[in-house]
This record gives C-alpha cells, sequence and structure tokens, in this order.
C-alpha cells in the first residue's frame, strides 16, 4: 500500500512539473527590417533547451514559465537577453562600431578614408605612412600575425576591395622608394555615409579573408521617397609643421678630427695649393665631431673648389662656425584646402548623387604639392514593389 501511495505522489510531482510549462512564440528582425533567419533561442539556464528561428524569423519553444530568460544569439548580431513574456518581437543589431560620416569622420577634413577613422573607434590602430598620400595601415584590436598580412577585409558598399599598395618590396621594407599610397587613398571621406567595424564572430560572415576583421564603408545616395533637391557645400583649410626635431650638438663641425700622430693639426687635415695653407674637414666622414667651433679659425668649404659655379668663392676661406640656418629652418608649414560640393535629386521612386571635392596641398617639405580631384555619381531606382536597382561610380 505504502508503495502504491508513493507512486501516486511521484506522478501527480510529473503531471504537475508538465503542466508548468509554458510555450512562446515570437519573430527576430534584423536591422533592415527583415525577417533574421538561424539566430539560437536558448533557456540561459538551460542551454539543453533551445530552437533557431526559421527562414523568416520565427521561433517557437516551450520554458518554465514567462519569466525565463531567453538568449538570443547569432554570426555578426549582438547577444540579446530577455524575459520570455517580453520576446514576441525583437530586433536584433549589428555587433559593430558604426561610425557617422556625415558628422564624426568630417568634423576633422582628411584626405583619405583611414585616416578619418584615426581616434575615432575604440581598439583600432591607424598608422600612417610618410608623406603627403604614404600608404595607411590600420590594425583592429592588435595584430594576429608576426610574419603575415594583418590588414583588414575592406566592403565598400557591398563590394569587397584590396587595400594593397604598388609600392615596391623595398619601400614596403622601409629601405627607401617612394610610397604611391594604397587603394583606399581614392575615397573621399565626404563621400562616406558611415562605417562599420566588424572583429572576430561578427567579421565570420566574410569567410577566412576577413580573419583580421572587416571595415564596411556605406557610401551618401540620394534616398528615394520625397521630391526634393539638396546641395551641400563645405570648405576647409588645413595647416602642418614639423613637430619633432632632433636636438643637434653645435659645438663641433661636421666630420672627423685627425690626430695629430696622423699627420692632423688641431685636429684638421691640412693642404697646400698655390703656396697657401688651409684646412679641409673631412667631407667623407659621416659625422658631426669634427674640430670645435671656433671664429678664429678658417677652412675652406666644399663650394671653395668649384671654380666655375661658384668663382667668387674659389680658394675663399671662411669662419669656422656653426651653420646659421640648420634643420629647423629646413621645412616649411604645410598647408591643405579642402572644398567639396554635392547634389542630389530625389523623387518618389528614385534618387542621384553627384559629388566632387578638390583637394591642394603644399607639403612642409620643400616643393612638395599635391592636387587631388574626387568625382563621386551614384543612382538608385525603384522598379517595382520588390525590385530596387542601384549603380554607381
Amino acid at each position: 500500500m505504502k508503495k502504491l501511495m508513493l507512486f501516486l505522489v511521484f506522478c501527480a510531482l510529473g503531471i504537475s512539473a508538465v503542466w508548468a510549462q509554458k510555450t512562446f512564440s515570437g519573430k527576430v528582425i534584423g536591422p533592415d527590417g527583415l525577417g533574421l533567419p538561424g539566430v539560437n533561442v536558448v533557456e540561459k539556464a538551460n542551454s539543453i533547451n533551445g530552437v533557431a528561428t526559421d527562414i523568416d524569423g520565427n521561433w517557437t519553444l516551450t520554458v518554465p514559465n514567462g519569466n525565463t530568460i531567453l538568449q538570443f544569439s547569432t554570426i555578426g548580431m549582438k547577444t540579446v537577453e530577455l524575459a520570455a513574456k517580453d520576446a514576441a518581437n525583437l530586433k536584433m543589431k549589428n555587433d559593430s562600431q558604426i561610425l557617422d560620416g556625415s558628422e564624426e569622420l568630417n568634423k576633422v577634413k582628411q584626405t583619405d578614408a583611414i585616416s578619418a577613422l584615426s581616434g575615432k573607434a575604440a581598439g583600432v590602430q591607424i598608422s600612417k605612412g610618410s608623406g603627403m598620400s604614404g600608404s595607411n595601415r590600420i590594425l583592429i584590436r592588435g595584430a594576429n600575425s608576426i610574419f603575415g598580412e594583418n590588414q583588414p577585409l575592406f566592403v565598400v558598399d557591398g563590394v569587397p576591395m584590396d587595400n594593397a599598395n604598388y609600392n615596391s618590396t623595398s619601400a614596403q621594407a622601409g629601405f627607401g622608394g617612394i610610397d604611391y599610397g594604397n587603394m583606399l587613398n581614392d575615397l573621399n571621406p565626404d563621400d562616406i555615409e558611415n562605417i562599420s567595424i566588424l572583429k572576430g564572430a561578427a567579421a565570420a560572415l566574410y569567410g577566412s579573408r576577413a580573419s583580421n576583421g572587416v571595415v564596411m564603408i556605406t557610401t551618401k545616395k540620394a534616398k528615394a521617397g520625397s521630391d526634393r533637391v539638396k546641395v551641400s557645400i563645405s570648405t576647409g583649410v588645413e595647416f602642418e609643421s614639423i613637430h619633432d626635431l632632433p636636438d643637434l650638438q653645435r659645438k663641433y663641425g661636421g666630420g672627423a678630427i685627425i690626430p695629430d700622430k696622423d699627420g692632423g693639426v688641431n685636429g684638421w687635415e691640412q693642404v697646400t695649393i698655390d703656396g697657401k695653407t688651409y684646412n679641409i674637414p673631412q667631407y667623407g666622414t659621416d659625422e658631426s665631431w669634427g674640430p670645435r667651433y671656433d671664429a678664429n679659425t678658417t677652412y675652406l668649404p666644399w663650394y671653395a673648389f668649384d671654380k666655375e659655379d661658384f668663382p667668387n668663392d674659389y680658394l675663399k676661406p671662411v669662419p669656422w662656425v656653426a651653420p646659421a640656418n640648420d634643420v629647423e629652418d629646413f621645412f616649411d608649414t604645410g598647408v591643405k584646402f579642402t572644398n567639396s560640393i554635392s547634389l542630389a535629386k530625389a523623387g518618389e521612386t528614385y534618387g542621384v548623387r553627384f559629388g566632387y571635392t578638390n583637394m591642394n596641398m603644399k607639403g612642409f617639405v620643400p616643393n612638395s604639392k599635391q592636387n587631388k580631384n574626387n568625382f563621386s555619381l551614384n543612382g538608385n531606382a525603384k522598379i517595382m514593389d520588390k525590385m530596387k536597382v542601384e549603380a554607381g561610380i
């Protein structure tokens, strides 16, 4: 009898537990408002209990009660936790950092899209190239390889782009040559609507090419839906100068000192020309520890041997003193003018945008200059309710 009563009690508890379960349904949509398939919907306290959304983003799951916490996760989206009773309609967000091009990117005018990211996104490191259009490099949350490529994949309006440069192997290794820049130097920051930065699971949608992350760039377009014309004009000026210069000593001249035992006289090499003795610096020694400067000592500078180009200075000694114009006097103050104009025309079912930017720069290195023109043209049209055509150059 006792065994029968115990059996009935366990059955009652089991039936009560089953009756306590509740079934909830809902729909998950993405940032574009469309149903998001393949989203994992899991009971947080019981990871075995879970389902995936169907092709339309719908899901159904049985859980203990309405306060049960559900966890929604998928590649490229931020994980969301909600009570089952509040999860009927869920809009997930991209797991990325988004920068609005119309405001954040153009607070300070830049000559290229990569430089425009500098200091505006956490975990993003920008290495600017030397010169006015040098190759810029970007790292997202550190390097993945010591010897391999660490550049992220760039996707412009849904099209993957190679940000490779066209420099020689010697120039890429830092051994000299001309830095011709890389592909994205030609993308005008004024044409950028927003930039999204993805890394890790969020970038997995792009496969192995995105192992170093993804920089998604969306360009500005005229948005259909209202009959209007929009004109934007912007102008800016920027100055640049050398910030850090080497701390040079000005007590000793160039070359090296020749000891007396090696034929030197007070550290100088002396030569006799037409019966007259002259002090000669050691021009072949690339050092800055020659004889100590002394206004009472004279020497023959390099141009004093060039009778054809410097006839008035031929064999004419000058005082051995520090140069009046040193490295700080070599560089100029660079100036850059940037002027942009864009024209956008939109209708109920179409939109067209034209943009033009001129950048005129004089560098801080004497005689260096650059003049760059950027043109962009894009359009879109709604042909049918579910068909839209876009094109751009």
